[in-house]
């Protein structure tokens, strides 16, 4: 195979990766946990104010309270909305302001030194693929610290040097060209257009769920006022209005616990993001330069380099700000082509946990039965495993993808998938109910707190999320379905290479993403949360809803299945309109 169609192969695998995440992030991710969450939170936290408004009056019922729930909603709606798009202004306020300092501090090179510069720069950009454009201005600026950045001004891209890197680049240090070259990566990706958009994003996510922390405390602080107050109008004893209070200060700490998580999620889902695209710099500086082997001997033998340490390790798996994985990390995944072909399970795996721990509240499970949680869980597994689909497909053309690495994917999108079926909520549940217990002395099934009923509580509490556990696996069947899964994603590339002249890559890896996707996404039903499934079931006709009780025991390979599938029928196609062509 030709060595620029590796090259090719290699940057579009992680490209769709960067791609398929970014898309789910912003069209399921930001909309349902940054937005329609808080929204859900703030306005049971502000409804409870008029419901205790209404108990100071013996607990008398307005019909008009229901309606107006309707209008509260709407409103705590536009004031989070209008919150979110504060922040996104005052970012690119902020930003604009940094970038004006910064232009202030950039000076063009100038005489020997300056031209070897130059030069370095102009020799790394004609091995890119956007050679025939003209290379990047290049700017510098003071700081003993090695570093470089790639921007972007007046819609010409720049690539802004530290006068402790050019020193180095002007002693042909190769160390400081490939940071020239990581540069150059951002340069011809366009990197700076995402960064700046998730920062924005980020920025306006924080505003709303800071807002929303705020409605939520205030609402809380007056609902528990209120509720003492009705408590001892009505006659109640200190200790009686005591423990009421402590027991809503409970569930509003829950419902709090959930904008907390939804805060990490997001954050830990863009860093992922951010830190796929410092992967696809160093990737690309990589194969423009010395090669991959090349690119990892060089960083390991610069003494100057700062070696990674646990914490590093620590921010790379489980950090929500973490802009690049750590060293070892990215030199074991630049000598790894496997995982470089295929997602980076490692450091995905955290967005998924968090992900399962949204429904830890009391609130959002009430609202569809818990859709929008089912939502956040199927959303991120389906993403992971389209991933995997697309990138075994850009890779089918240049690298067989080995049986061991298969495993780990199979493995890692069976174990997403049957997490849709692990609803934590039972564990909401019951700490819902022992926050209301701090009142009423009352535990699950109507019976008096006692030890005995608090271990017996537990271990329902287990039993359950063990049976759905087993359930989402699909029991016996596991053993069936994670050699079949692994077979599929194995078959992947004798398939596409079946047809020739070869279809354009790209252009195959979509349909098989989206089949994989929409897959993934019908077999994520969970049977205690399917409301919203059954109501769009309701319009298939009765023959297709037939077969899915042939497909459940099977459905963590299925997404595979269909994948696979699309390939066949779609490969065909474009084989044709390309000979046609």
């Amino acid at each position: 195979m030709p060595r620029e169609s590796a090259r090719g192969a290699l940057l579009r695998s992680v490209g769709t990766e960067i791609r398929v995440h970014l898309l789910v992030y912003m069209a399921i991710g930001v909309p349902t946990v940054a937005l329609a969450l808080p929204v859900l939170i703030s306005t049971f936290a502000t409804h409870a104010v008029f419901q205790s408004v209404g108990s100071l009056w013996h607990g008398t019922k307005d019909p008009r309270v229901s309606v107006a729930y309707g209008w509260l909603t709407f409103s705590v709606a536009l004031l989070l909305l209008s919150r979110f798009a504060a922040g996104c202004r005052r970012a690119i306020t902020a930003d604009l302001a940094v970038e004006e300092e910064r232009s202030a501090r950039m000076r063009p090179p100038k005489g020997a030194t300056g031209a070897l510069l130059i030069e370095a720069v102009d020799g790394i950009w004609s091995s890119t693929p956007d050679r025939e454009q003209a290379a990047p201005e290049v700017v510098w600026y003071s700081s003993f610290q090695v570093a470089a950045h790639a921007r972007s001004v007046g819609g010409h891209s720049q690539v802004c040097v530290s006068s402790a890197l050019w020193d180095r680049v002007a002693k042909r240090d190769p160390t400081a060209e490939l940071i020239l070259a990581h540069e150059l990566g951002h340069v011809v990706h366009r990197d700076w257009r995402t960064f700046r958009r998730l920062s924005v994003v980020l920025h306006g996510i924080r505003a709303a769920l800071k807002f929303s922390k705020q409605l939520t405390v205030g609402a809380t602080a007056v609902t528990l006022l209120l509720m003492g107050v009705a408590e001892a109008i009505h006659g109640s004893s200190l200790w009686t209005v005591a423990r009421l209070e402590l027991a809503g200060a409970a569930i509003a700490a829950l419902s709090f616990l959930l904008l907390s998580v939804a805060d990490l999620f997001l954050r830990r889902y863009a860093s992922f993001v951010v830190a796929l695209m410092e992967v696809r710099a160093d990737l690309s500086a990589a194969l423009w330069t010395v090669g991959l082997d090349g690119f990892a001997r060089i960083f390991e033998s610069d003494a100057s380099l700062r070696r990674s340490t646990a914490a590093d390790l620590r921010q790379s798996f489980f950090s929500p700000d973490m802009t690049h994985i750590s060293e070892s990390e990215r030199l074991a995944l630049i000598r790894t082509p496997d995982r470089l072909f295929t997602p980076k399970l490692r450091y995905f795996a955290w967005s998924v946990v968090l992900a399962l721990l949204i429904p830890l509240n009391p609130v959002t499970p009430l609202m569809y039965g818990g859709a929008i949680d089912q939502v956040v869980i199927v959303a991120t597994s389906s993403a992971l495993y389209a991933t995997v689909m697309a990138m075994l497909v850009l890779s089918g053309y240049s690298r067989a993808v080995t049986w061991r690495r298969c495993a780990v994917l199979a493995a890692a999108v069976c174990l997403a998938l049957a997490s849709t079926s692990v609803n934590l909520y039972d564990i909401g549940y019951l700490l819902t109910h022992y926050s209301l217990a701090i009142a009423n002395d009352v535990g699950l099934g109507g019976k008096p707190i006692t030890l005995s009923e608090v271990w017996s509580d537990l271990a329902i509490t287990a039993g359950g999320l063990g049976e759905k556990a087993i359930r989402g696996v699909s029991g016996w069947w596991l053993l069936l379905t994670l050699p079949a899964t692994m077979a599929l994603m194995k078959a992947v590339r004798p398939t596409v290479r079946l047809f020739r002249p070869q279809p354009h890559k790209a252009a195959l890896a979509l349909p098989a993403a989206t089949a994989t996707f929409l897959t993934a996404i019908a077999a994520g039903r969970d049977e205690s949360r399917s409301m919203l499934y059954d109501e769009v079931a309701a319009t298939f006709p009765d023959a297709v809803l037939g077969l899915w009780p042939y497909f459940v025991t099977t459905r963590l390979a299925l997404p595979a299945m269909v994948g696979l599938l699309a390939i066949l029928v779609w490969a065909p196609a474009l084989k044709t309109k390309r000979n046609t062509t």
